[in-house]
């Protein structure tokens, strides 16, 4: 039951980012931002009452934990003592850092820096959760069919060569606008 329900918070986490952006940008655009916290609210209230009504009824005692021999200071002691426990959190962290700062700023870039509006926003995430899409397509085969250690190596030497490949581009953008300065100066 346990991996029924990850695959359905999964599949929620995929599809979302596919839907919000565009929902979204046509309720600022047609209805004011007021908008989107009304349909934030309804959503909570549908998911309250789905969850009331479908979910099962546990008595008191199934919801008891068994006795645990380790205490949680002594469990958490043991874990963080495990090389490979503390690496792999902390490239969960930063990964998931990466992706919140990215939801967080993406809409600025978008609409500030490139110009978008806010349905063309609404329209280009969803070639970005198209691609979290295939992502998380990509990871379930991956999985499926390699070692754990030869994905993560592969995933670092690809993540290592795309940042390379960001900052390449980056200040090559940097020295065209720099040379379009140069030959183009602006008068006072």
């Amino acid at each position: 039951q346990l991996i029924k329900a990850n695959n359905i918070l999964s599949m929620a986490w995929a599809v979302t980012p596919i839907f919000a952006p565009i929902l979204g940008a046509y309720l600022l655009h047609y209805h004011g931002w007021q908008a989107l916290f009304w349909m934030l609210a309804v959503i909570a209230l549908l998911t309250f009452l789905i969850a009331g009504c479908c979910l099962p009824k546990d008595s008191p005692r199934s919801l008891e934990r068994p006795t645990v021999p380790l205490s949680l200071r002594s469990a958490l002691s043991t874990l963080s003592k495990c090389g490979c426990f503390v690496e792999m959190t902390l490239l969960s962290a930063f990964a998931y850092a990466g992706v919140l700062g990215f939801v967080v700023t993406s809409p600025f870039l978008f609409q500030s820096v490139f110009h978008l509006s806010v349905t063309s926003y609404g329209h280009a995430m969803l070639m970005v959760a198209g691609g979290y899409l295939l992502g998380s397509v990509m990871n379930h085969h991956l999985n499926k069919n390699y070692a754990l250690e030869q994905i993560i190596k592969a995933s670092g030497f690809l993540l290592s060569a795309c940042l390379m490949l960001w900052v390449l581009c980056l200040n090559s953008a940097g020295e065209k606008k720099k040379v379009k300065l140069q030959q183009n100066p602006t008068r006072p």
